[in-house]
Formats: structure tokens, sequence, C-alpha cells
């Protein structure tokens, strides 16, 4: 394009909308990205090009499965482009480059693994496991030019050992014996410590009621027959998360304290696929999956867990508990249950098909259940409602970032521009209403905990691709990026709000920990602790590091995972084995000669954040405190372009990335002569697997 045209596309104009759920763009500038892209694409391969390899992707030329209208519709947009725009040719390399690729990971050419049996293991698009994966094996054969073992590495289901085959009858409880359901004191205990672990984020049971059928079953006077009720396989599970919070039990694969009392529970669950609902307490039915699919998915059994919490999100749309049930003339009193579990339900069901890499199944339009009052607590229906909204801001992310809008540059970034946005707005809400003290003598809420942390993989999420790309970059061009596409300043700083926000994960785990908050057994923490650990690792050994030493970091991580593992979490163990696999390889890569970018986290070797709060650390990052690198000469020059690189001093325009205005300010400058970089040079991974 021509520095005219070039001018005439940044002064395109963007209106944006905000509202509960979404981010509209206007259609006009949808249509002015679509006729880009389009015109981006007419021109021709330059002379002597090689046809791309027979592992791309699908690159939109072909039609996708799909709906029909949505191939149509795509066919006609096309048509239209052609007619409207010439042939332009992209910046800086001068050629156009016809690949329509932007995400790696979004939905297109699946990726698959074998597994420690050979069994082809499917890696989801947004999975942070996959993500995991796919970087350990990158990074094993561009530098180590040999295959990844597959006994070397941990698959989902076997870090513990159910000894349960699903077998549902008496005589499958004698593989791990009958559990000793214990007195009534210590259950009450144990009811309690689920209450604080899990109740304060999901709602796993009715304490009313539950509570009521507790006493009638430690009365002796009691004729009932409780053991034989549904609700005898509900308090086996909340017995279960009880033992797994409360023990401080080293065990080895033979599964967490409770693991009994969980296995006996769902052999005495009934199969609810063949039960009619009127025969058992459907609210009851609802709240026992929520409860399997979480411990499950604590286990590591994310496929088994997926599937428990997908049943109980059917049985909630059966029972209309999406809908506004008060149009019903339904008590107000009766509505709260029901509303509390809906939204349990919606809320696990996005986390775990998020972990699990795979498509939501329901969409925020389709939902018009309101919040439960918790007794008139605005404290429990303001943390609800921020945590529901996060919800939504990462179906966003895994909808369209990693959908099939993916793929295609120019609605990559009217989606990335939607969700930063939203996560801008997200950011001042939470830290006005959960604000996190990291002083010594001030505790912090577990609840402003996990939120922060949801907040920052949100953030995560949407920009790790553009860190993979960096990557594969430097792993696949022993020179770096080729001449003219380095990226401009406003890449660089959704690169540095994806460092940052790894970084103010693993402060908030570190603090957790110290206070001895830091969860051993629900997945959340792990989560985090796994995610921030790999983008430091990333961020260390990119062209221009995003961080000189990735050390303080791993530290952070790997003593977060050694207290998981001193609880009995045989996951956080082996995770660190795979990180610290990745730290020794990334060690045989030699440095870069080039200046390296310096962190304005303190350089990140590590000070400490400042001491007012954590909450003003993740909305004000400190200014630069230093300079750019000192080399006695002026900053670096691109040959190509004899002039100096943007992409290296522009980045200081964006200081304080986590700052909610700075953030949005980001979003809105990305546009596509900005990401051309990634566009030219962003070849697809087509690693070999693992060696069987």
């Amino acid at each position: 394009m021509s520095p005219t045209q070039n001018q005439v596309l940044r002064e395109t104009a963007v209106r944006i909308v905000h509202t509960t759920w979404s981010v509209r763009f206007s259609q006009d500038y949808i249509r002015d990205l679509q006729r880009r892209v389009a015109a981006a694409e007419q021109g021709g391969s330059p002379a002597g090009s090689s046809p791309p390899p027979l592992h791309t992707y699908n690159d939109g030329s072909q039609p996708l499965p799909g709906r029909v209208e949505d191939q149509e519709e795509d066919r006609a947009s096309a048509a239209s482009e052609q007619e409207t725009e010439p042939p332009a040719r992209t910046k800086g390399t001068g050629s156009t480059h016809g690949q329509r690729l932007i995400n790696n990971f979004a939905t297109g050419k699946p990726f698959y693994v074998p597994d420690a049996q050979g069994k082809a293991i499917y890696l989801g698009t947004s999975s942070t496991w996959s993500f995991g994966r796919r970087v350990l094996l990158l990074a094993q054969e561009r530098i180590v030019k040999a295959p990844l073992s597959p006994h070397q590495l941990l698959w989902q289901g076997q870090a513990y050992k159910l000894a349960w085959n699903g077998e549902r009858s008496l005589e499958a409880t004698s593989a791990f014996g009958d559990a000793l359901v214990p007195q009534a004191d210590y259950g009450i205990y144990l009811v309690n410590a689920v209450k604080f672990h899990a109740c304060q984020l999901f709602h796993l049971f009715d304490e009313t009621t539950f509570m009521e059928r507790f006493t009638q079953f430690y009365d002796p006077a009691a004729d009932s027959q409780t053991t034989n009720s549904l609700w005898y396989t509900h308090y086996l599970l909340i017995l279960a998360f009880g033992k797994a919070f409360v023990s401080r039990e080293n065990l080895t694969d033979r599964g967490p304290p409770g693991l009994t009392f969980f296995l006996q529970a769902m052999v005495t669950l009934p199969d609810l696929t063949c039960v009619t609902l009127s025969s058992l307490d459907v609210l009851e039915a609802m709240e026992i999956l929520c409860c399997a699919a979480l411990y499950l998915h604590s286990l590591d059994f994310r496929a088994a867990a997926y599937r428990q919490i997908g049943m109980a999100l059917r049985l909630a749309l059966e029972q209309g508990l999406h809908t506004d049930m008060e149009h019903q003339h339904n008590p107000e009193h009766t509505l709260e249950r029901p509303r509390r579990i809906w939204w349990t339900v919606l809320l696990l069901d996005r986390q775990m098909s998020s972990l699990m890499g795979v498509p939501l199944a329901l969409r925020d339009e389709e939902i018009s259940a309101k919040l439960p009052t918790y007794g008139s607590s605005v404290s429990k229906v303001r943390a609800l409602d921020l945590h529901v909204r996060l919800s939504s801001i990462l179906a966003v992310i895994v909808t369209n970032l990693y959908g099939k809008d993916g793929r295609n540059k120019g609605k990559f970034l009217v989606h990335t521009k939607a969700a930063l946005n939203q996560v801008a707005k997200m950011t001042e809400e939470l830290n006005d209403a959960f604000s996190l003290p990291v002083d010594d003598p001030v505790s912090i809420s577990r609840v402003s905990a996990y939120l922060h942390l949801m907040l920052h993989q949100c953030i995560v999420l949407a920009t790790r691709p553009i860190l993979f790309s960096y990557l594969e970059s430097r792993l696949l061009h022993e020179e770096g990026f080729p001449r003219g596409t380095r990226p401009a300043a406003n890449v660089w700083a959704l690169l540095h709000m994806c460092r940052d926000s790894a970084t103010h994960m693993l402060r908030i785990l570190q603090v957790l920990k110290e206070q001895g908050l830091l969860e051993s057994f629900l997945p959340f923490d792990l989560d985090a602790t796994y995610t921030s650990a790999i983008v430091a690792q990333i961020a260390a050994h990119i062209d221009a590091p995003l961080l000189e030493d990735a050390q303080p970091l791993n530290k952070m991580a790997y003593e977060c995972l050694d207290e998981m593992a001193s609880r009995g979490n045989q996951i956080a163990k082996k995770l660190k084995v795979e990180l610290q696999r990745l730290e020794m390889i990334f060690a045989r890569l030699p440095r870069r000669s080039e200046p390296a970018q310096r962190s304005n986290l303190s350089d990140l070797r590590l000070r400490p954040l400042p001491d007012d709060t954590l909450n003003n650390s993740l909305a004000n990052l400190p200014a630069r405190t230093e300079p750019l690198p000192a080399t006695g000469t002026d900053p670096p020059t691109d040959p190509a372009t004899n002039g100096s690189l943007d992409w290296f001093a522009d980045i200081s325009s964006f200081e304080n990335p986590l700052n909610a205005p700075h953030m949005a300010s980001v979003a809105e400058s990305i546009d596509l002569d900005g990401l051309e970089w990634w566009f030219s040079s962003n070849p697809d991974f087509a690693g070999q697997g693992l060696e069987l």
C-alpha cells in the first residue's frame, strides 16, 4: 500500500458501543476491515515463491464445515470486496501475502499427538494444557532436534488411579471398599471446609435443605432410608471434598484423602440418562453433577468432568433455568436455589470447556436468568456478577479468537479489540469492588484473588497466540524476524500486557502461598501457575526478550507447585517436571546479540511490587525506571529501510499496559498494518508429534 493509502486507512473511525455483555463495532468499520483484508489477499505471489506446504491449515479458500448460510455470506462478501477494492501490496516486504491464518490455535486443521499408549489425543484450541504441549513440542523439535517421548509427559487421567471402571453395582465397591462415614461433629467440620474453599465461588449444595437431611441422617430416632437416597450420594461427595481440603497427607498416585467417598458416591448415583425426572429431585441431581464434575476436574480427569458438567447443563436447560423464571409466577423464595444452580452450572461449563479447548455450548444472548440475591448480601451478588461477566469475556475470547474468525486477520483484529476493551472496563470495576492488598499485615480475600487471577488469564488467553508466533519466529528463523517485518509498537504493547498479566498472577499466587490460602486441590490456582510459568519462559527467549531473566518468575512458580505437591497434589509435581524440562531446553538457545527491551517491572529480577496494594500495581504499573539499553550507538536500525527500528523505540509510548485507559488505548491502536509482520512471518507449526 502507498503511504497515502496507509494514512487513509489509519484514519478510519471506530464507533464502539459498550453493553453489559458485549462490545459491538460499527458496521462501517467492519466493512472497511473486510475490504482491506480482500485487498491484501488479491495480489499474486512474488515470482519464484513456492506453494504453501501440504500441512498448511485451511486458509479460508475452501469452505469449512459449518452452516451453509455462513459459507454463502463469506462468498458474497468476498465477491463484493473484489469488486470494490483494487489489489494492494502489503507494507514492509514489497509482496502480498495470501495466507489468511493469523491464530495458530484457531479452529481449523486439528492438532493431534499420541499419548503414552499411542492413542491420538486432540489438542484443544484454547486449552492451557494443549498450549503447553505445543510449546514443548516446538522447542524440543527445533532446539533438541529430536522427538519428545510421550512417556516423559503428564496426560490427563494419569496422575491418580481411581480403581473404578464406571460400573454402578454393589460389587463395584469391592475394588475400593466402603467409605466410613464420620460422626456428626466431624461431618459438620468437613461441610464447613467445603463452604469456605468452594462455596464462595460455586453453589454445590443448598445449605437449608442439605442440613435438614443431615440432621435426619444422624438422628437415631429417625426412621428413614437415607443411605438409599440421592441426598446420601450428595453427602458422600461433600465429604470427599472436605477430606481433600483439610487433610495434609502426602499421598502417592492412590488419590487424595476422601477419594473413597467420591467413588462410593459415583457407584450409588443413578444413571440420569434413563431416569424419569419426576422420580427424583432434579435440583439436587444438578448439584451432584456439579460436585462430581469439579472433583473429577481437580484430579485432572478433564474429559470426564466435561461430560458431567455437560449433563448438568442439559438438565438445567431442560428445566428452563436459563430463562427468567419470574414470568412463570413462581414465588420469589423458590427461585433462589435454581438461580444459584444455573450460574454455577454455566460458570463451570465455560471454565471446563475453555480448559478443554472445545466450543462453548451456549451464547450470552440465549440467557435471561437473573442473579440470585443471597439474602440481600451485596458483596456476594457483586462477586457473582463480576464472576459471570469475566466468564462472558472468556466466552468471547474462546468463541471469536479461537473460533473460525481467529483465522481471518480482519476479524481477528475486531474481536481482539472487543475483548480487550471489555477487559479494560472490568479491570476498573474489579479494582474498585475487590482490591488486593499485599502488605504482610493485611490478609487478602480468596474470592478477590480468584477474580483477579481469572481477569489476567483472560488477558493471557487473548494475547498468547501472538507470543507463540514470536517463539516460532525465533526457533524457525536463525536470524529472527525477516527484514521489514518487525512488529509495530502496539503489538509490543500486547506482548507486554501478556507478560505483565503472567507476572501479576504469579505475584498473587505467591501472596496466597505466604498466607496459607493457596489452593492445593481445586484446579484453578494450579492452572494459573502453569499458564504464567509458560508465558514467562517464552517471554525470556523471543527476539528482543520481554524478560532478561525468567529465573525469578520460574522460582515463584516452582515454589507454588512445591506447596501444592507437599499437600498431595501429584499433578503439580508432574507439571513442575515438565516446566523444568522446557526451561532446560530453552537454556540451550544462544542469547541474541540485539539489545533486549527491558521490562518496566523493575527488570523483573525481582523487586517486590509497590507496598500500597496489588490493586494499584495492577492498575498503575510503575513507569520505566531506566532508559533504553545503552549500546554506545543510536537505536538499532533496519538495513532494509535504512532507518531506526520503530518497533524498538516506540514501545516507550505504551507504558502501564494494565491501566484500564491504557489498555483500551492499546486495543484501539491495533490496526491491520501493525500486524503485517505476523501475517507475513507466521508459518504453521507442523511438528512430527511424539516419539512412540
